[in-house]
């Protein structure tokens, strides 16, 4: 619009305002100038206003920029988990206003290294038994699913076994007293074998903190055959499947090379259910089991083991710092169907056992077993039957009582050479009508060297020699004796 057109219309506007019709030509001027200032002012203050409002909502949108950027940042949030404690995500009712604040402690499960995830998993949990020699949890292929609510760990380990036989021995990598040779079987001849039978391939399904699934298999079966060692699924709680019976002192035999320990000692892999918990200092284990009693008969009639409930069995464990103890027990309805009849026995066994650490080098292990009716329980008397034996002259089965032990000493030179020196002793109840030739006391001793690397490349490795003597008497009196030389390698994957 020109300059003319607006002086134009403000003289119109002008005339036509009330009460200024009767003005004077300079009172118009004014007025108008007053008009145009007052529109100019609210020009003005509507600039001002906008300007405020862009600046708002840039500020606005830089906000919303940076919080995208920390919830790109912040660990991934899942709705309907459990609790952080093991491989599982954050609980929260809606993950659209979960701030990512809460979330900053949440373990990120792929970026952490096996012993991290070890011993996230095992925190509140309690600690089933192990043996000197199994395969450490933090060896093996950790998988995290991308949820962080799974884990599978596949594991295994390569195992040589070499050993020397002073006499011909019917035991080649398993030295008990019980199967020295003794009259026409005790042959001066030495000899040597060589097996990877303790190879061994196992598999850890995790889910969350709530369940976990293993397996592990190798090939000490009969004749070398494949077969399961380890097969359970647990709680916090409870275990259902095959483990270490509850009735054994398996934490309390030294690092050796002979797979049955030192001898004197108790452990089987029953199939159970079991129930354990833990107060303070103390933890208790209960369990049922099928562990049924391992018969003595003649080879002319036939004779069945028929117990009509599983076994019951538990321990207690009390750790300190300076070491441990245990009390367990069992008790087995031994039942025998045969051609005479049914036989009854009520087994027993009694396990006292301790560990003390001597210096932080040197730790004294021990236990003591009485038992009646169950010793196949122990190590000793793994491939010979001598649970209950057939009376003849009284026409049934009856309970094979024992008693024995062991004591070890192990001692740490330094991080990586470990020794182990014991002593195993056991007394059986043999009854007179088994033969002359049947052992009723036997001891073993042995000592060895195992080179471990605690660091390094070579960490999973473990190569350890080890010779022992067993010996044997026998009820007329006889004795025999065996001595080994052992050579283990293997390396945990």
């Amino acid at each position: 619009m020109s300059r003319r057109r607006r002086l134009l219309f403000l003289f119109i506007l002008c005339a036509g305002l009330p009460g200024t019709s009767g003005a004077q030509p300079g009172d118009r001027v004014e007025h108008l100038e007053q008009l145009v200032e007052q529109q100019r002012k609210q020009l003005l203050d509507q600039q001002d206003q906008i300007s405020r409002q862009l600046e708002l909502i840039e500020s606005v949108q830089a906000q919303l920029q940076a919080l995208q950027k920390e919830k790109e940042a912040a660990p991934q949030v899942v709705a309907d988990s459990e609790s952080p404690a093991t491989p599982a995500t954050v609980k929260v009712e809606n993950t659209v206003d979960a701030r990512p604040e809460k979330v900053t402690d949440v373990p990120n499960l792929k970026t952490m290294t096996n012993s991290e995830l070890v011993n996230l998993w095992q925190k509140d949990r309690i600690p089933l038994d192990e043996f000197q020699t199994d395969v450490a949890a933090d060896r093996g292929f950790f998988l995290v699913s991308n949820d962080q609510s799974y884990l599978l760990r596949v594991y295994g380990s390569a195992r040589m076994l070499a050993t020397y036989d002073s006499n011909q021995a019917f035991s080649p990598f398993d030295l008990d007293f019980p199967v020295v040779p003794t009259g026409p079987r005790d042959v001066s001849n030495s000899t040597y074998n060589w097996t990877m039978n303790q190879t061994k391939f196992g598999i850890d399904f995790i889910y969350g903190d709530f369940l976990a699934f293993k397996s592990e298999f190798d090939f000490k079966g009969r004749n070398e055959k494949f077969r399961i060692r380890h097969m359970f699924m647990r709680s916090k709680s409870w275990l259902f499947g095959q483990h270490w019976s509850a009735f054994n002192s398996v934490p309390f035999l030294p690092l050796v090379v002979d797979g049955h320990g030192t001898g004197g000692g108790a452990g089987t892999r029953p199939v159970q259910i079991k129930y354990m918990q833990r107060r303070g200092d103390f933890t208790y284990k209960i369990s049922l089991e099928d562990n049924k009693p391992k018969i003595v008969a003649a080879d002319f009639f036939d004779a069945t083991v028929d117990n009509p409930v599983p076994n019951l069995a538990g321990n207690l464990d009390y750790k300190r710092n300076w070491g441990q103890l245990r009390f367990a027990a069992e008790v087995t309805p031994n039942r025998v169907k045969f051609d005479g009849g049914t036989s009854k026995d009520l087994g027993w066994g009694l396990i006292l056992a301790g560990k003390y650490r001597i210096t932080d080098s040197s730790t004294l292990l021990a236990n003591i077993m009485s038992l009646s009716g169950t010793l196949g329980t122990t190590v000793d008397w793994t491939f010979v039957p001598n649970d209950m034996v057939y009376n003849p002259s009284k026409g049934e089965f009856q309970n094979i009582k024992g008693w024995g032990g062991q004591v070890s000493l192990m001692h740490y030179w330094n991080a990586d050479f470990i020794s182990t020196a014991a002593f195993s002793y056991m007394d059986v109840d043999t009854r007179a009508f088994q033969g002359p030739l049947t052992v009723t006391e036997g001891n073993k001793a042995l000592v060895n060297l195992f080179y471990r690397p605690s660091s390094g490349r070579l960490q999973g490795l473990t190569v350890g020699a080890e010779i022992e003597r067993a010996a044997r008497t026998n009820i007329n009196r006889s004795k025999n004796d065996l001595t080994r030389f052992s050579i283990l390698a293997y390396f945990d994957f």
